[in-house]
């Protein structure tokens, strides 16, 4: 019995070295077909980077030479492309690395969006996005594998926006998808402003995270409409909307109702109140003195430091520190406000 079992091991011992030979002979191939690769790409990107620079800067003619044969010449090709999109992008690169791209490089990506690689497919989509390979597009929904990933899925929307705005709209507002504030924010950084707006428009059909995430994005946006629509939002039940709402208006430094902010000022919500204060400071102080007054006194530390700030801000502030009338009570806060003052001389 113990000889059988000796000899047991020793089928064990030799099975598992003959697993680790056959496992370090496939690295060792694996890094040598990887280091042929480079070798091949450098080869080609030195032999037809002049070429390249040409044909995208100089307006100068196609070459055959500069079609790649092999996938270490598409990946030379692919780390050309990222260098002049990254480096020296503009509308003409573009739309010659889109030409090129969908003429020669569409069946190689149609193969990688159709494999079963994981890594391969989100470089490839990554790629439609980059180079521009519009003839792709109607594929992607297709695509042989039935579960997509997050990171797929967040490229295809984002894709979607890019090529396809109706198709973008219907799976937005559907909530099919489920993404973070960072990943909406990226999304909707790529629309047009007229694609926002009617986003915005339909604000409430979609989920929170892109809620908060479109509001956020408007607010980068200096136009007239966009403060309307935000104002609309100051009425809102969830306060998370009204507080980025108030935000947003007050990166526009639009202010063209002075109404509609008042009743934050005695809000119950903090950040309101903090938000109002900043809004304060694109309105002459002779229309926000009474209020600011009343935030000088707020419970919230943070809120009279902004509403301190805020008044130091306008040049007639020191005049009115000045004057008799002032309450006591606000002695703490004024001489805040007159240190703020003190710095900016």
């Amino acid at each position: 019995m113990i000889i059988l079992t000796v000899e047991i091991l020793l089928w064990v011992i030799l099975a598992l070295l003959v697993i680790c030979f056959a496992l370090i002979l496939y690295l060792i191939i694996r890094r040598k077909v990887q280091e042929r690769r480079k070798r091949a790409a450098k080869e080609y990107i030195e032999k037809t980077e002049g070429l390249w620079e040409a044909f995208l800067l100089e307006g100068g003619d196609f070459n055959e030479e500069q079609v790649p044969k092999n996938k270490s010449e598409i990946m030379a090709v692919e780390y050309i492309f990222l260098s002049y999109i990254q480096n020296m992008y503009n509308e003409e690169v573009s739309r010659k690395i889109g030409e090129f791209s969908n003429k020669y490089l569409l069946n190689y990506y149609e193969k990688e969006l159709k494999g079963k690689n994981w890594g391969r497919r989100i470089n490839a989509l990554y790629k439609l996005i980059d180079f521009r390979l519009v003839e792709l597009v109607p594929y992607i929904e297709g695509l042989s594998h039935k579960q997509k990933s997050k990171e797929e899925q967040f490229l295809l929307l984002k894709i979607y926006s890019i090529f396809n705005k109706d198709k973008f709209d219907q799976i937005i507002l559907s909530n099919k998808y489920s993404f973070s504030e960072i990943e909406y924010k990226q999304i909707f950084s790529l629309l047009d402003e007229s694609i926002l707006l009617q986003l915005t428009n339909r604000l409430d059909e979609m989920q929170l995270n892109a809620q908060y995430a479109l509001i956020d994005t408007v607010g980068y946006i200096g136009n007239i409409e966009f403060v309307q629509i935000l104002e609309k939002l100051l009425d809102s039940k969830n306060s998370e909307i009204r507080i980025r709402s108030l935000k947003g208006i007050e990166k526009m430094g639009l202010v063209k109702n002075l109404e509609l902010f008042l009743p934050f000022v005695t809000s119950p919500v903090w950040e309101e109140r903090l938000m109002v204060a900043k809004v304060f400071l694109h309105v002459p102080l002779k229309f926000t003195l009474e209020h600011l007054m009343i935030l000088l006194k707020d419970s919230n530390r943070q809120v009279r430091q902004q509403a301190a700030s805020t008044f130091s801000n306008f040049p007639e502030a020191e005049s009115v520190l000045n004057n008799d009338s002032l309450s006591p009570v606000l002695e703490d806060s004024l001489n805040v406000v007159q240190e703020m003052i003190t710095r900016r001389l």
